[in-house]
């Protein structure tokens, strides 16, 4: 067992099988975005959000991807 409590006997520290990322509240925005207005700003190769059949979850996104997102916020 490790210190944090949590053991996977096929991963080493050299060879990773999990990854941990840590996030962190900023901001609210004063409303939601909807998946409709994902479509319109994004391909389904720069937003996987957006391609048939995906379900919203923890994705990685690039950074321009991030930025267009945060414009999007409604003041």
């Amino acid at each position: 067992m490790t210190e944090e409590g949590y053991y996977d006997s096929k991963s080493t520290p050299e060879s990773p099988r999990w990854q941990t990322i840590v996030v962190e509240f900023v901001e609210a925005f004063n409303q939601p975005i909807l998946l409709s207005a994902l479509r319109e700003k994004f391909s389904p190769e720069e937003l996987i959000l957006v391609r048939t059949g995906n379900r919203l979850s923890v994705m990685p996104i690039s950074e321009a991807v991030a930025q267009k997102i945060l414009a999007m916020k409604m003041v």
